[in-house]
């Protein structure tokens, strides 16, 4: 590979060098060329040494996630389980029992496989806000008021949703999610009930707000891409899928032989640095 590097000028200076055509001016030529590719050499080292550090990184992270979700753990962020995991106690002193917070993710499922990926994109963080049973919205919200911290955290008032009692309209995404919770199936009507479930751009012109399964979605007159990052790792569900497992599995494998490859380079590319010798 490092031949690659090396261009035809300066061979011909090497072979005229190895021939004996030995002059001030091609000795000259030569250590400039030989310093050039070195200046060369030791960019794309530094280009390989960062893919490297990336790719381990990623794989770390990977692990992290299959770890998790192979012991039933989601994907979820530290600050969103920290500020659960508060709110909870707070809750539970103040009434002096138990008082459960949830993550709205956990407590629904997609029964239609098809509108999984539009979902969990259309919903993006909002599928990860914290919930709790009605009677306790007003005083979470009180407690949650004094949590400053958690500004990247939502809580959803689910009192005055049940309240509102919303209703889904037919051929929306809220068809495709079931739970066997009154107030999160409210919250799944408020927030997926408007949502038209569509198949080409000819539906979502008919619409309001429409999603297609692939993810392209028509809200408020404009078109977009949900993102990737919303619906890659997918977290709804009130149990690890083994299908997300898989996949992650896989990718990971996939990371994991980029990484030898980029190993080799580096391990290729790293001992010209000893060429600079032959400047001194």
């Amino acid at each position: 590979i490092v031949t690659d590097y090396v261009s035809n000028p300066m061979l011909h200076k090497i072979e005229a060098f190895t021939a004996g055509e030995v002059s001030v001016e091609l000795c000259q030529e030569l250590r400039n060329s030989i310093r050039d590719t070195i200046e060369s050499i030791n960019e794309a080292l530094e280009e390989y040494q960062d893919e490297r550090r990336e790719t381990e990184k990623k794989i770390k992270e990977l692990r992290t996630l299959v770890d998790d979700m192979q012991n039933d753990r989601k994907p979820y962020s530290p600050v969103l389980k920290e500020a659960r995991g508060a709110l909870e106690r707070k809750l539970t002193n103040q009434y002096g029992r138990t008082v459960k917070v949830s993550i709205l993710a956990d407590l629904f499922d997609v029964r239609e496989k098809e509108w999984k990926d539009a979902i969990e994109g259309r919903m993006g963080r909002l599928k990860l806000s914290l919930v709790t049973e009605p009677k306790y919205a007003h005083d979470a919200a009180v407690l949650f008021r004094e949590m400053k911290k958690y500004e990247e955290v939502d809580l959803i008032n689910t009192a005055a949703i049940e309240q509102s009692r919303p209703q889904a309209e037919d051929g929306s995404l809220y068809e495709a999610v079931e739970t066997k919770l009154s107030y999160v199936d409210a919250c799944l009507k408020r927030y997926l009930g408007r949502i038209h479930k569509c198949h080409s751009v000819e539906e979502l012109e008919q619409v309001a707000d429409g999603v297609t399964p692939d993810c392209y979605s028509y809200s408020n007159y404009m078109y977009r891409h949900l993102r990737q990052k919303d619906y890659r790792y997918q977290t709804i569900g009130r149990k690890v899928s083994m299908t997300q497992i898989r996949k992650l599995e896989e990718e990971t494998a996939e990371l994991e032989e980029q990484l030898i490859a980029l190993q080799q380079e580096v391990a290729t590319l790293q001992p010209v640095n000893e060429l600079e010798r032959l400047q001194n």
